[in-house]
Protein backbone atom coordinates (compact mmCIF):
# COMPACT_ATOMS: atom_id res chain seq x y z
CA UNK A 1 0.00 0.00 0.00
CA UNK A 2 0.76 3.29 -0.36
CA UNK A 3 2.53 4.73 3.18
CA UNK A 4 3.66 8.77 1.89
CA UNK A 5 4.01 10.88 -1.51
CA UNK A 6 6.36 13.71 -1.31
CA UNK A 7 5.77 16.52 -4.54
CA UNK A 8 8.23 19.08 -4.75
CA UNK A 9 7.79 21.60 -7.95
CA UNK A 10 5.01 19.65 -10.03
CA UNK A 11 2.56 22.18 -11.85
CA UNK A 12 1.30 24.11 -9.38
CA UNK A 13 2.41 21.97 -5.84
CA UNK A 14 5.57 23.98 -4.56
CA UNK A 15 5.90 21.23 -1.57
CA UNK A 16 3.26 18.45 -0.63
CA UNK A 17 3.73 15.70 1.67
CA UNK A 18 1.09 13.62 1.82
CA UNK A 19 0.27 10.31 4.48
CA UNK A 20 -2.25 7.51 3.09
CA UNK A 21 -4.38 5.26 5.45
CA UNK A 22 -5.77 1.80 4.50
CA UNK A 23 -9.26 1.47 2.79
CA UNK A 24 -11.07 4.34 0.73
CA UNK A 25 -9.08 7.30 0.09
CA UNK A 26 -11.15 9.96 -1.11
CA UNK A 27 -9.85 13.11 -2.84
CA UNK A 28 -11.83 15.94 -3.51
CA UNK A 29 -11.94 19.67 -4.74
CA UNK A 30 -12.84 22.04 -7.12
CA UNK A 31 -12.14 21.75 -11.11
CA UNK A 32 -8.90 22.99 -11.78
CA UNK A 33 -7.65 22.58 -7.70
CA UNK A 34 -4.92 20.24 -8.36
CA UNK A 35 -6.29 16.99 -8.19
CA UNK A 36 -5.24 15.55 -11.33
CA UNK A 37 -1.45 16.64 -10.31
CA UNK A 38 -1.43 14.52 -7.52
CA UNK A 39 -2.45 11.54 -9.72
CA UNK A 40 -0.44 12.89 -12.12
CA UNK A 41 2.37 12.78 -9.87
CA UNK A 42 1.72 8.91 -8.83
CA UNK A 43 1.91 8.46 -12.52
CA UNK A 44 5.02 9.59 -12.44
CA UNK A 45 6.14 7.19 -9.69
CA UNK A 46 4.61 4.41 -11.90
CA UNK A 47 7.09 5.11 -14.68
CA UNK A 48 5.04 6.87 -16.90
CA UNK A 49 6.42 9.00 -19.57
CA UNK A 50 7.64 12.41 -17.99
CA UNK A 51 6.56 15.84 -19.47
CA UNK A 52 9.29 19.09 -18.83
CA UNK A 53 6.35 20.54 -18.64
CA UNK A 54 5.70 19.10 -15.46
CA UNK A 55 8.42 21.06 -13.60
CA UNK A 56 6.72 24.54 -11.90
CA UNK A 57 7.29 27.30 -13.82
CA UNK A 58 10.48 28.92 -12.98
CA UNK A 59 11.96 25.78 -11.01
CA UNK A 60 14.66 23.49 -12.52
CA UNK A 61 13.73 20.76 -11.14
CA UNK A 62 11.19 18.75 -9.95
CA UNK A 63 10.94 15.79 -7.72
CA UNK A 64 8.24 13.00 -6.34
CA UNK A 65 8.86 10.74 -3.93
CA UNK A 66 6.49 7.31 -2.65
CA UNK A 67 7.24 5.11 -0.30
CA UNK A 68 4.97 1.66 -0.46
CA UNK A 69 4.62 -1.14 2.17
CA UNK A 70 5.35 -4.43 0.30
CA UNK A 71 5.73 -6.72 3.09
CA UNK A 72 2.75 -8.69 1.99
CA UNK A 73 3.28 -8.43 -1.54
CA UNK A 74 5.15 -11.42 -3.05
CA UNK A 75 5.39 -10.61 -6.70
CA UNK A 76 6.99 -6.77 -6.48
CA UNK A 77 9.12 -9.07 -3.37
CA UNK A 78 10.26 -11.60 -5.63
CA UNK A 79 10.91 -9.01 -8.61
CA UNK A 80 12.78 -7.23 -6.56
CA UNK A 81 14.68 -9.95 -5.41
CA UNK A 82 15.58 -10.97 -9.25
CA UNK A 83 17.20 -7.59 -10.15
CA UNK A 84 19.34 -8.18 -6.64
CA UNK A 85 17.48 -5.57 -5.20
CA UNK A 86 16.78 -5.61 -1.33
CA UNK A 87 13.43 -6.65 -0.93
CA UNK A 88 12.32 -4.49 2.51
CA UNK A 89 8.99 -4.27 3.50
CA UNK A 90 9.34 -0.78 2.91
CA UNK A 91 9.67 0.43 -0.81
CA UNK A 92 11.21 3.89 -1.66
CA UNK A 93 10.52 4.86 -5.79
CA UNK A 94 11.56 8.39 -6.78
CA UNK A 95 11.48 10.17 -9.90
CA UNK A 96 13.53 13.41 -10.60
CA UNK A 97 13.13 15.71 -13.87
CA UNK A 98 15.56 18.95 -14.99
CA UNK A 99 14.89 21.62 -16.90
CA UNK A 100 17.49 20.60 -19.19
CA UNK A 101 15.77 17.35 -20.21
CA UNK A 102 17.27 14.52 -17.93
CA UNK A 103 15.64 12.58 -15.36
CA UNK A 104 16.54 10.52 -13.05
CA UNK A 105 14.84 7.39 -10.98
CA UNK A 106 15.43 5.66 -8.19
CA UNK A 107 14.48 2.80 -6.41
CA UNK A 108 15.90 2.85 -2.69
CA UNK A 109 17.93 5.13 -3.35
CA UNK A 110 19.59 3.13 -5.88
CA UNK A 111 19.17 4.77 -9.51
CA UNK A 112 17.32 2.36 -11.87
CA UNK A 113 15.16 2.92 -15.27
CA UNK A 114 11.62 3.71 -15.50
CA UNK A 115 11.00 0.60 -17.40
CA UNK A 116 12.23 -1.19 -14.14
CA UNK A 117 9.70 0.67 -12.27
CA UNK A 118 7.29 0.30 -14.97
CA UNK A 119 7.04 -3.23 -14.00
CA UNK A 120 7.99 -3.22 -10.79
CA UNK A 121 4.97 -1.00 -9.90
CA UNK A 122 3.23 -3.06 -12.09
CA UNK A 123 2.63 -5.57 -9.13
CA UNK A 124 1.79 -3.05 -6.72
CA UNK A 125 -0.73 -0.31 -8.38
CA UNK A 126 -3.22 -0.71 -10.73
CA UNK A 127 -4.18 2.64 -11.95
CA UNK A 128 -7.73 3.90 -14.34
CA UNK A 129 -8.08 6.45 -15.69
CA UNK A 130 -6.17 8.65 -18.53
CA UNK A 131 -3.23 6.64 -17.80
CA UNK A 132 -0.96 4.27 -19.67
CA UNK A 133 -0.25 2.70 -16.15
CA UNK A 134 -3.38 0.51 -16.25
CA UNK A 135 -3.93 -3.50 -16.44
CA UNK A 136 -6.91 -3.31 -18.22
CA UNK A 137 -4.49 -2.16 -21.62
CA UNK A 138 -2.65 -4.87 -21.21
CA UNK A 139 -4.40 -7.86 -22.80
CA UNK A 140 -1.13 -9.92 -21.68
CA UNK A 141 -2.58 -9.31 -18.06
CA UNK A 142 -6.33 -10.24 -18.70
CA UNK A 143 -5.29 -14.10 -18.50
CA UNK A 144 -4.19 -12.70 -14.78
CA UNK A 145 -7.42 -11.82 -14.08
CA UNK A 146 -9.27 -14.79 -15.32
CA UNK A 147 -7.16 -16.94 -13.16
CA UNK A 148 -7.52 -15.50 -10.00
CA UNK A 149 -10.95 -15.90 -10.67
CA UNK A 150 -11.18 -19.00 -11.14
CA UNK A 151 -9.77 -20.23 -7.89
CA UNK A 152 -7.33 -21.98 -6.24
CA UNK A 153 -8.04 -25.11 -8.68
CA UNK A 154 -7.42 -23.15 -12.00
CA UNK A 155 -4.07 -21.34 -9.68
CA UNK A 156 -2.75 -24.82 -8.99
CA UNK A 157 -3.11 -26.73 -12.64
CA UNK A 158 -1.59 -23.18 -14.01
CA UNK A 159 1.35 -23.47 -11.43
CA UNK A 160 1.35 -27.77 -12.37
CA UNK A 161 1.80 -25.90 -16.11
CA UNK A 162 4.24 -23.61 -15.56
CA UNK A 163 6.20 -26.50 -13.71
CA UNK A 164 5.89 -29.09 -16.58
CA UNK A 165 6.64 -26.16 -19.34
CA UNK A 166 10.26 -25.07 -17.25
CA UNK A 167 11.32 -28.56 -17.35
CA UNK A 168 10.33 -29.11 -20.83
CA UNK A 169 12.29 -26.06 -21.62
CA UNK A 170 15.33 -27.22 -19.79
CA UNK A 171 15.23 -30.41 -21.01
CA UNK A 172 15.40 -29.09 -24.89
CA UNK A 173 18.10 -26.40 -24.04
CA UNK A 174 20.20 -29.63 -22.62
CA UNK A 175 19.32 -31.69 -25.65
CA UNK A 176 20.24 -28.38 -28.01
CA UNK A 177 23.08 -27.39 -26.65
CA UNK A 178 24.90 -30.31 -25.01
CA UNK A 179 25.59 -32.48 -28.07
CA UNK A 180 28.22 -31.58 -30.80
CA UNK A 181 28.90 -33.19 -34.39
CA UNK A 182 30.49 -36.49 -34.33
CA UNK A 183 33.80 -35.52 -35.80
CA UNK A 184 34.10 -32.71 -33.58
CA UNK A 185 32.92 -34.96 -30.76
CA UNK A 186 35.72 -37.70 -31.89
CA UNK A 187 38.34 -34.34 -31.76
CA UNK A 188 37.70 -33.38 -28.04
CA UNK A 189 37.74 -37.09 -26.64
CA UNK A 190 41.16 -37.45 -28.14
CA UNK A 191 42.52 -33.58 -26.71
CA UNK A 192 40.93 -34.37 -23.10
CA UNK A 193 42.34 -37.82 -22.81
CA UNK A 194 45.58 -36.32 -24.05
CA UNK A 195 45.23 -33.79 -20.74
CA UNK A 196 44.35 -36.26 -18.68
CA UNK A 197 47.41 -38.23 -19.40
CA UNK A 198 49.97 -35.88 -19.29
CA UNK A 199 48.64 -34.95 -16.09
CA UNK A 200 48.64 -38.75 -14.45
CA UNK A 201 52.14 -39.12 -15.78
CA UNK A 202 53.36 -36.65 -13.00
CA UNK A 203 51.56 -38.09 -10.20
CA UNK A 204 49.99 -34.95 -8.93
CA UNK A 205 48.71 -35.04 -5.12
CA UNK A 206 48.47 -31.10 -2.82
CA UNK A 207 51.56 -30.41 -1.63
CA UNK A 208 53.92 -32.24 -3.35
CA UNK A 209 55.47 -29.36 -5.31
CA UNK A 210 56.23 -27.64 -1.97
CA UNK A 211 57.80 -31.09 -0.74
CA UNK A 212 59.98 -31.28 -4.00
CA UNK A 213 60.71 -27.34 -3.54
CA UNK A 214 61.83 -28.31 -0.08
CA UNK A 215 64.01 -31.14 -0.85
CA UNK A 216 65.49 -29.51 -3.90
CA UNK A 217 66.71 -26.62 -1.54
CA UNK A 218 68.50 -29.71 0.65
CA UNK A 219 70.45 -30.99 -2.36
CA UNK A 220 71.61 -27.48 -4.09
CA UNK A 221 73.22 -26.60 -0.60
CA UNK A 222 74.56 -29.98 0.10
CA UNK A 223 78.23 -28.45 0.85
CA UNK A 224 77.14 -26.01 2.64
CA UNK A 225 75.14 -27.98 5.09
CA UNK A 226 77.63 -30.61 5.10
CA UNK A 227 80.20 -27.85 6.43
CA UNK A 228 77.85 -26.11 9.10
CA UNK A 229 76.90 -29.64 10.15
CA UNK A 230 80.79 -31.02 10.47
CA UNK A 231 81.47 -27.80 12.34
CA UNK A 232 78.88 -28.32 14.50
CA UNK A 233 79.55 -31.34 15.88
CA UNK A 234 83.37 -30.26 16.71
CA UNK A 235 82.13 -27.29 18.37
CA UNK A 236 79.77 -29.11 20.54
CA UNK A 237 81.05 -32.12 21.33
CA UNK A 238 84.80 -32.38 19.25
CA UNK A 239 87.83 -34.37 21.45
CA UNK A 240 89.27 -31.18 21.89
CA UNK A 241 87.35 -28.59 24.88
CA UNK A 242 84.12 -28.28 23.42
CA UNK A 243 80.60 -26.34 24.36
CA UNK A 244 79.32 -29.90 25.83
CA UNK A 245 82.57 -30.57 28.23
CA UNK A 246 82.92 -27.16 29.11
CA UNK A 247 79.37 -26.79 30.41
CA UNK A 248 79.74 -30.05 32.17
CA UNK A 249 82.81 -28.86 33.91
CA UNK A 250 81.01 -25.90 34.84
CA UNK A 251 77.70 -27.25 35.60
CA UNK A 252 79.96 -29.74 38.13
CA UNK A 253 81.46 -26.63 39.67
CA UNK A 254 78.41 -24.97 40.38
CA UNK A 255 76.57 -28.04 41.56
CA UNK A 256 79.67 -28.42 44.68
CA UNK A 257 78.46 -25.16 45.85
CA UNK A 258 74.95 -25.86 45.04
CA UNK A 259 74.01 -26.34 49.29
CA UNK A 260 75.46 -23.27 50.36
CA UNK A 261 73.02 -20.78 49.12
CA UNK A 262 69.91 -21.08 47.08
CA UNK A 263 71.46 -18.35 44.45
CA UNK A 264 74.18 -20.87 43.83
CA UNK A 265 71.74 -23.54 43.43
CA UNK A 266 69.18 -21.76 41.04
CA UNK A 267 72.42 -20.81 38.85
CA UNK A 268 73.80 -24.28 38.85
CA UNK A 269 70.26 -25.30 37.79
CA UNK A 270 69.93 -23.46 34.97
CA UNK A 271 73.60 -24.54 33.60
CA UNK A 272 72.83 -28.15 34.16
CA UNK A 273 69.51 -27.61 32.31
CA UNK A 274 71.71 -26.00 29.54
CA UNK A 275 74.25 -28.98 29.66
CA UNK A 276 71.60 -31.56 29.13
CA UNK A 277 69.76 -29.33 26.36
CA UNK A 278 73.44 -28.97 24.47
CA UNK A 279 73.92 -32.92 24.74
CA UNK A 280 70.52 -33.25 22.91
CA UNK A 281 71.10 -30.84 20.45
CA UNK A 282 74.45 -32.48 19.76
CA UNK A 283 72.80 -35.90 19.53
CA UNK A 284 70.52 -34.32 17.00
CA UNK A 285 73.19 -32.59 14.68
CA UNK A 286 74.74 -36.13 14.58
CA UNK A 287 71.68 -37.66 13.40
CA UNK A 288 70.99 -35.08 10.73
CA UNK A 289 75.26 -36.02 9.44
CA UNK A 290 74.81 -39.14 9.45
CA UNK A 291 71.23 -39.04 7.61
CA UNK A 292 72.53 -36.82 4.86
CA UNK A 293 73.28 -38.09 1.45
CA UNK A 294 73.81 -35.77 -1.68
CA UNK A 295 72.58 -37.49 -4.71
CA UNK A 296 73.15 -35.95 -7.88
CA UNK A 297 70.77 -37.38 -9.92
CA UNK A 298 68.04 -37.16 -7.44
CA UNK A 299 68.81 -33.39 -7.47
CA UNK A 300 68.57 -33.61 -11.73
CA UNK A 301 65.28 -35.77 -10.83
CA UNK A 302 63.73 -33.11 -8.97
CA UNK A 303 64.27 -30.12 -10.83
CA UNK A 304 63.08 -31.56 -14.24
CA UNK A 305 60.07 -32.35 -11.98
CA UNK A 306 59.31 -29.34 -11.23
CA UNK A 307 60.32 -27.86 -14.58
CA UNK A 308 58.07 -30.49 -15.53
CA UNK A 309 55.13 -29.48 -13.26
CA UNK A 310 55.70 -25.46 -14.48
CA UNK A 311 54.97 -26.72 -17.42
CA UNK A 312 51.66 -27.93 -16.49
CA UNK A 313 50.91 -24.79 -14.47
CA UNK A 314 51.42 -22.99 -17.90
CA UNK A 315 48.51 -24.67 -19.25
CA UNK A 316 45.89 -25.54 -16.81
CA UNK A 317 46.14 -23.85 -13.78
CA UNK A 318 48.37 -21.55 -11.75
CA UNK A 319 48.67 -24.24 -8.78
CA UNK A 320 48.72 -27.83 -8.43
CA UNK A 321 45.42 -27.82 -7.19
CA UNK A 322 44.12 -26.01 -10.06
CA UNK A 323 45.65 -28.66 -12.20
CA UNK A 324 44.08 -31.41 -10.25
CA UNK A 325 40.50 -29.57 -10.18
CA UNK A 326 41.32 -29.02 -14.12
CA UNK A 327 41.96 -33.05 -14.78
CA UNK A 328 38.75 -33.62 -12.48
CA UNK A 329 36.44 -31.65 -14.92
CA UNK A 330 37.95 -32.71 -17.68
CA UNK A 331 37.39 -36.12 -16.84
CA UNK A 332 33.70 -35.46 -16.12
CA UNK A 333 33.46 -34.23 -19.39
CA UNK A 334 35.29 -36.96 -20.82
CA UNK A 335 32.49 -39.55 -19.32
CA UNK A 336 29.61 -37.10 -20.79
CA UNK A 337 31.51 -37.29 -24.35
CA UNK A 338 31.82 -41.31 -24.29
CA UNK A 339 28.09 -41.57 -23.11
CA UNK A 340 26.73 -38.95 -25.61
CA UNK A 341 24.98 -40.72 -27.56
CA UNK A 342 22.95 -42.94 -24.26
CA UNK A 343 22.66 -39.26 -22.84
CA UNK A 344 21.02 -37.90 -26.13
CA UNK A 345 19.01 -40.48 -26.72
CA UNK A 346 17.30 -40.34 -22.74
CA UNK A 347 16.88 -36.56 -23.03
CA UNK A 348 15.02 -37.06 -26.21
CA UNK A 349 12.88 -39.20 -24.33
CA UNK A 350 12.24 -36.82 -21.72
CA UNK A 351 11.74 -34.17 -23.90
CA UNK A 352 8.67 -35.82 -25.49
CA UNK A 353 7.46 -37.48 -22.12
CA UNK A 354 7.30 -34.15 -20.63
CA UNK A 355 5.94 -32.41 -24.12
CA UNK A 356 2.90 -35.28 -23.84
CA UNK A 357 2.01 -34.51 -20.11
CA UNK A 358 2.04 -30.57 -21.00
CA UNK A 359 -0.62 -30.45 -24.00
CA UNK A 360 -2.57 -32.88 -21.89
CA UNK A 361 -2.22 -30.32 -18.79
CA UNK A 362 -2.51 -27.71 -20.63
CA UNK A 363 -5.61 -28.90 -22.31
CA UNK A 364 -6.93 -29.52 -18.69
CA UNK A 365 -6.08 -25.82 -17.86
CA UNK A 366 -7.43 -24.32 -21.06
CA UNK A 367 -10.92 -26.18 -20.04
CA UNK A 368 -10.87 -24.70 -16.85
CA UNK A 369 -10.71 -21.13 -18.02
CA UNK A 370 -13.31 -21.63 -20.42
CA UNK A 371 -15.43 -22.59 -17.48
CA UNK A 372 -14.41 -19.54 -15.45
CA UNK A 373 -14.84 -17.44 -18.30
CA UNK A 374 -18.18 -18.05 -19.02
CA UNK A 375 -19.33 -17.44 -14.93
CA UNK A 376 -16.93 -13.83 -15.16
CA UNK A 377 -18.68 -12.94 -18.62
CA UNK A 378 -22.17 -13.15 -16.50
CA UNK A 379 -20.63 -11.89 -13.72
CA UNK A 380 -19.29 -8.61 -15.24
CA UNK A 381 -21.98 -7.95 -16.98
CA UNK A 382 -23.90 -8.03 -14.24
CA UNK A 383 -21.65 -5.78 -12.21
CA UNK A 384 -21.31 -3.41 -15.12
CA UNK A 385 -25.14 -2.97 -15.37
CA UNK A 386 -25.61 -1.78 -11.90
CA UNK A 387 -22.51 0.91 -12.36
CA UNK A 388 -24.04 2.56 -14.77
CA UNK A 389 -23.39 0.60 -18.23
CA UNK A 390 -27.10 -0.69 -19.04
CA UNK A 391 -26.18 -1.66 -22.43
CA UNK A 392 -22.37 -3.45 -21.57
CA UNK A 393 -22.06 -6.72 -22.73
CA UNK A 394 -18.22 -8.25 -21.59
CA UNK A 395 -16.34 -11.45 -23.15
CA UNK A 396 -14.03 -13.44 -22.80
CA UNK A 397 -12.00 -14.20 -25.58
CA UNK A 398 -9.60 -16.94 -26.38
CA UNK A 399 -7.23 -17.70 -28.96
CA UNK A 400 -4.64 -20.15 -29.27
CA UNK A 401 -0.74 -19.78 -28.81
CA UNK A 402 2.64 -21.71 -29.09
CA UNK A 403 3.85 -23.36 -25.72
CA UNK A 404 4.42 -21.17 -23.23
CA UNK A 405 4.52 -21.48 -19.45
CA UNK A 406 0.70 -20.25 -18.47
CA UNK A 407 -0.07 -22.46 -21.46
CA UNK A 408 -1.08 -22.14 -24.90
CA UNK A 409 -3.92 -20.01 -24.25
CA UNK A 410 -4.02 -16.14 -25.15
CA UNK A 411 -6.92 -14.54 -23.42
CA UNK A 412 -8.50 -11.43 -23.98
CA UNK A 413 -11.38 -9.04 -22.51
CA UNK A 414 -13.85 -7.66 -25.10
CA UNK A 415 -16.81 -5.36 -24.48
CA UNK A 416 -19.06 -3.25 -27.14
CA UNK A 417 -20.93 -0.05 -24.49
CA UNK A 418 -23.94 0.33 -26.03
CA UNK A 419 -26.43 -1.87 -27.92
CA UNK A 420 -26.55 -3.47 -31.24
CA UNK A 421 -22.50 -2.79 -31.42
CA UNK A 422 -19.99 -5.20 -32.46
CA UNK A 423 -17.64 -6.15 -29.49
CA UNK A 424 -14.13 -5.11 -29.56
CA UNK A 425 -11.01 -5.23 -27.28
CA UNK A 426 -11.24 -3.75 -23.90
CA UNK A 427 -8.46 -1.50 -24.44
CA UNK A 428 -9.43 -0.07 -28.05
CA UNK A 429 -13.04 0.82 -26.94
CA UNK A 430 -13.74 2.00 -23.46
CA UNK A 431 -13.27 5.17 -22.39
CA UNK A 432 -11.12 6.03 -18.90
CA UNK A 433 -14.63 6.22 -16.99
CA UNK A 434 -15.47 3.43 -18.34
CA UNK A 435 -12.68 1.06 -17.92
CA UNK A 436 -12.20 2.27 -14.01
CA UNK A 437 -15.94 0.95 -14.16
CA UNK A 438 -14.92 -2.47 -16.08
CA UNK A 439 -11.83 -2.56 -13.43
CA UNK A 440 -13.96 -2.10 -10.43
CA UNK A 441 -16.44 -4.36 -11.23
CA UNK A 442 -13.60 -7.36 -11.70
CA UNK A 443 -12.16 -6.27 -8.50
CA UNK A 444 -15.12 -6.91 -6.59
CA UNK A 445 -15.74 -10.31 -8.11
CA UNK A 446 -12.11 -11.50 -7.89
CA UNK A 447 -12.00 -9.74 -4.26
CA UNK A 448 -8.69 -10.38 -2.58
CA UNK A 449 -7.21 -12.76 -5.27
CA UNK A 450 -4.66 -11.01 -6.68
CA UNK A 451 -1.66 -9.31 -5.30
CA UNK A 452 -1.36 -5.69 -6.00
CA UNK A 453 -1.87 -3.30 -2.61
CA UNK A 454 -3.48 -0.06 -4.55
CA UNK A 455 -6.01 0.85 -6.57
CA UNK A 456 -6.39 4.21 -8.41
CA UNK A 457 -9.54 5.58 -9.77
CA UNK A 458 -9.83 8.06 -11.71
CA UNK A 459 -13.02 9.66 -13.79
CA UNK A 460 -14.87 6.53 -12.68
CA UNK A 461 -18.08 8.95 -11.86
CA UNK A 462 -17.92 10.42 -15.62
CA UNK A 463 -21.60 10.21 -17.02
CA UNK A 464 -22.94 8.19 -14.16
CA UNK A 465 -26.31 9.46 -12.04
CA UNK A 466 -26.68 10.17 -8.54
CA UNK A 467 -27.79 6.37 -7.90
CA UNK A 468 -25.32 4.88 -9.93
CA UNK A 469 -22.86 7.03 -8.08
CA UNK A 470 -24.19 5.41 -4.64
CA UNK A 471 -23.94 2.02 -5.90
CA UNK A 472 -20.08 2.81 -7.45
CA UNK A 473 -19.22 3.97 -3.87
CA UNK A 474 -20.46 0.80 -2.30
CA UNK A 475 -18.31 -1.12 -4.80
CA UNK A 476 -15.41 1.25 -4.05
CA UNK A 477 -15.39 0.36 -0.09
CA UNK A 478 -16.05 -3.31 -0.94
CA UNK A 479 -12.79 -2.95 -3.41
CA UNK A 480 -11.09 -1.22 -0.60
CA UNK A 481 -11.63 -4.26 2.42
CA UNK A 482 -8.73 -6.21 0.25
CA UNK A 483 -7.11 -3.37 -1.66
CA UNK A 484 -6.25 0.39 -0.72
CA UNK A 485 -8.15 2.61 -2.86
CA UNK A 486 -7.35 6.28 -4.15
CA UNK A 487 -10.30 7.52 -5.96
CA UNK A 488 -10.60 11.00 -7.56
CA UNK A 489 -14.39 11.83 -7.45
CA UNK A 490 -17.10 14.69 -8.06
CA UNK A 491 -19.75 12.65 -6.74
CA UNK A 492 -21.13 13.59 -3.46
CA UNK A 493 -22.42 10.01 -3.17
CA UNK A 494 -18.94 8.30 -3.75
CA UNK A 495 -17.26 10.83 -1.31
CA UNK A 496 -19.61 9.61 1.37
CA UNK A 497 -18.12 6.33 1.28
CA UNK A 498 -14.80 7.74 2.22
CA UNK A 499 -12.71 6.10 5.06
CA UNK A 500 -10.06 9.13 4.68
CA UNK A 501 -11.21 11.97 2.92
CA UNK A 502 -8.66 14.54 1.23
CA UNK A 503 -9.49 17.93 0.02
CA UNK A 504 -7.27 19.44 -2.45
CA UNK A 505 -7.37 23.46 -2.53
CA UNK A 506 -5.64 25.68 -5.00
CA UNK A 507 -4.44 29.55 -3.32
CA UNK A 508 -3.06 32.21 -4.18
CA UNK A 509 -1.13 34.79 -2.88
CA UNK A 510 0.13 37.70 -4.13
CA UNK A 511 0.37 36.53 -7.59
CA UNK A 512 1.37 33.10 -6.63
CA UNK A 513 -0.57 30.29 -7.23
CA UNK A 514 0.21 26.99 -5.43
CA UNK A 515 -2.19 23.84 -4.52
CA UNK A 516 -2.01 21.69 -1.21
CA UNK A 517 -3.97 18.88 0.53
CA UNK A 518 -5.45 18.14 3.97
CA UNK A 519 -7.27 15.41 5.27
CA UNK A 520 -11.04 16.57 6.36
CA UNK A 521 -12.92 15.74 9.62
CA UNK A 522 -16.07 14.75 9.86
CA UNK A 523 -17.35 18.31 10.31
CA UNK A 524 -15.12 19.22 7.08
CA UNK A 525 -16.20 16.47 5.48
CA UNK A 526 -20.06 18.05 6.00
CA UNK A 527 -19.33 20.71 4.30
CA UNK A 528 -17.20 19.50 1.48
CA UNK A 529 -20.22 17.13 0.87
CA UNK A 530 -22.58 20.06 0.80
CA UNK A 531 -19.99 21.98 -1.86
CA UNK A 532 -20.07 19.11 -3.96
CA UNK A 533 -23.95 18.82 -4.18
CA UNK A 534 -24.17 22.86 -4.99
CA UNK A 535 -25.26 23.17 -1.41
CA UNK A 536 -22.16 25.28 -0.04
CA UNK A 537 -23.27 27.51 2.54
CA UNK A 538 -26.84 25.70 2.98
CA UNK A 539 -27.63 24.12 6.12
CA UNK A 540 -30.14 21.92 4.31
CA UNK A 541 -27.22 20.68 2.34
CA UNK A 542 -25.18 19.99 5.21
CA UNK A 543 -27.72 18.31 7.42
CA UNK A 544 -28.36 16.44 3.77
CA UNK A 545 -24.57 15.17 3.34
CA UNK A 546 -24.82 14.35 7.12
CA UNK A 547 -27.38 11.92 6.65
CA UNK A 548 -25.16 10.04 3.59
CA UNK A 549 -22.11 9.90 5.51
CA UNK A 550 -24.39 8.04 7.97
CA UNK A 551 -26.17 5.87 5.23
CA UNK A 552 -23.07 5.05 4.03
CA UNK A 553 -20.98 3.94 7.12
CA UNK A 554 -24.06 1.57 7.60
CA UNK A 555 -23.88 0.36 4.66
CA UNK A 556 -19.73 -0.58 5.40
CA UNK A 557 -20.84 -1.95 8.36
Amino acid sequence: MLIRLRVENIALIDLLELEFSKGLNILTGETGAGKSIIIDSIGLILGERASLDSIKSGEKRARVEAVFDISKNHAAREYLASLDYEAEDELTISRELYASGRTVARINGIPSSAAIIKALTAHIVDIHGQHEHQSLLMPARHIHYLDAYGGKELINKRREVERIYADYRHAREELESEFMPEDERMRRIDMISYQINEIDMEGLRPGLEAELIDEQMLLSNAEHIMQALTFSIEALGGEEYSAVNAVGDTKRQLEDISDISSQYKDVAQRVSDAYYLLEDALLDVRHLFDDFEFDQQRLDEVGNKLFRISALKRKYGATVEDIISYRAEREAELTRLTQADERRHELERRVLMLQESYVKNALDLTSKRKAAASTLKEKVTLELTGLGMKNAAFSVVFSETDMGAHGRDKVEFFINTNAGEEQKPLSKVASGGELSRVMLALKTIIAGADDVDLLIFDEIDTGISGKTSSIVGEKLACAARAHQVLCVTHSPQIAAFADTHMLVEKHETEGHTSTNVRVLNLDERILEIARIMGGEGSKTAELHAKELILECENKKS
